[in-house]
């Protein structure tokens, strides 16, 4: 058996849960950035917490089911 490791951490962020990725991206970083500005620190942490959030949201529901 082997384990396979991202060359780097960039790869190993970009791999995780890729479709979580592209709707936090979408749904949330996009649209809480205003019109004709560029994404900052505003918007970064705004996904962070939407994805701490539902990281935690999962977990929490996952006890419930079990």
């Amino acid at each position: 058996m082997t384990i396979e490791f991202p060359s780097n951490f960039k790869v190993l962020l970009d791999a995780w849960n890729m479709k979580t990725n592209v709707w936090l991206r979408e749904c949330v970083y996009k649209r809480v950035t205003p019109k004709g500005k560029k994404p900052g620190f505003r918007s970064s942490m705004i996904t962070f917490f939407t994805s701490a959030f539902w990281v935690r949201l999962s977990f929490i529901l996952v006890f419930m089911l079990y």
